[in-house]
């Protein structure tokens, strides 16, 4: 999943024919974790900016979690409604056919993992069969 792209399994999910709430929702949250991660990491670099690290934040934890959680409530709410908009602005929402540029296929560790899965269903029925 780490590398596939949100365009690819965009049109894998539209090819499946997923509810498009469910598309959206899922495009949105792909987005939204990374891009929270690296809104957290600034937040880390201001508050050691301010020299608010270390023994500081021992010495007041919750003055430390105001800090830290009040702006990244502000940034996800933010993020969330800004990749809400994009995807609706790309049309993820039309009730049109879309085309995709994307080119789906299967790869080797696709094969794989589809095997292992098989295999283990394989072992289960046979461990419960027995």
């Amino acid at each position: 999943m780490s590398t596939t792209s949100i365009s690819k399994l965009i049109a894998a999910m539209e090819k499946l024919h997923f509810p498009k709430g469910l598309i959206i929702s899922l495009s949105v949250m792909f987005r939204f974790f990374p891009t929270l991660s690296y809104e957290y990491l600034y937040i880390q670099q201001a508050m050691a900016f301010r020299g608010l690290t270390g023994f500081s934040m021992l010495l007041h934890p919750f003055k430390a979690m105001e800090y830290r959680l009040i702006p990244l409530i502000v940034s996800a709410s933010t993020i969330g409604n800004e990749l809400t908009m994009t995807s609706l602005t790309r049309g993820l929402s039309a009730p049109v056919i879309r085309t995709n540029v994307c080119q789906l296929r299967f790869y080797p560790q696709d094969f794989l993992l589809i095997f292992i899965s098989i295999l283990v269903w394989l072992v289960f029925i046979w461990e419960v069969l027995l």
